[in-house]
C-alpha cells in the first residue's frame, strides 16, 4: 500500500432490497464513475482501492482485513444493507478511526444499526459527483488532523482506560482499580 490509502467498502455482487435492485456491473460503474472519482478529486494523492481490485496472491479475506486496518481512510458505501459491508464497517470502527459512510440519497432507508451514524448522502449524477467530492475534500483534512488524537472505544477498553459500568452498559471513564481481598 502507498503512503496514503483509501479503501472503499461496498457491495460487489448483485443487490436487492425492498424492490430496489443494483447489478454487480451497476455497482462497479458507480464505484468507478462516482465514488472513486469523487475521492480522487477530493485528494488526488490517495491510492483508492476496492476489494475486487486487489490482485495479490493469497486470501482475499486477509487482504480486505489488512486494508480495513491499515488504510488511512475508509469510505463505506452503505446504500444497500449488505452484511459484508456492515461486518467490514464494524471491523474498521473497532480498530481505527477515519471512516466516512456514504449512501445514495435515493436508496433504501438505512437500517437501524447505522441510521444514527453520520454519513454523507450523494446523488448518482454528475452534479452529485461534484457535491460528494467537495464534501470529501473538506472532510479528509479534518480526519487527518484529528486522527492522531482519536482512539476507538475498543482500544480504550483493551488498555483499561474505561470500564463497562454495571448501570446498563454506560461507560465509566475512571481507570480500573484492582480490589484487594
Amino acid at each position: 500500500m502507498s503512503n496514503k490509502t483509501c479503501f472503499v467498502i461496498m457491495p460487489i455482487g448483485d443487490q436487492e432490497f425492498n424492490g430496489m435492485k443494483a447489478t454487480a456491473d451497476e455497482l462497479k460503474q458507480r464505484y468507478n464513475d462516482l465514488i472513486k472519482e469523487a475521492i480522487q478529486k477530493a485528494d488526488p494523492l490517495l491510492e483508492v482501492v476496492r476489494a475486487d481490485e486487489v490482485s495479490e496472491p493469497g486470501s482475499i479475506t486477509t487482504d480486505i482485513i489488512t486494508r480495513i486496518m491499515q488504510s488511512h481512510l475508509v469510505v463505506a458505501a452503505a446504500t444497500y444493507p449488505n452484511p459484508n459491508v456492515f461486518y467490514e464497517l464494524g471491523l474498521r470502527h473497532a480498530c481505527r478511526v477515519g471512516t466516512v459512510i456514504i449512501r445514495d440519497k435515493n436508496g433504501p432507508k438505512p437500517p437501524f444499526d447505522i441510521v444514527t451514524l453520520r454519513h454523507i448522502e450523494y446523488e448518482n449524477t454528475p452534479t452529485g459527483l461534484k457535491a460528494l467530492s467537495e464534501k470529501l475534500r473538506v472532510l479528509f483534512p479534518i480526519w487527518r488532523k484529528t486522527q492522531k488524537n482519536l482512539i476507538t472505544i475498543f482500544w480504550m477498553l483493551q488498555n483499561s482506560l474505561v470500564t463497562p459500568s454495571q448501570d446498563m452498559g454506560k461507560m465509566s471513564t475512571q481507570k480500573k482499580t484492582r480490589r484487594s481481598k
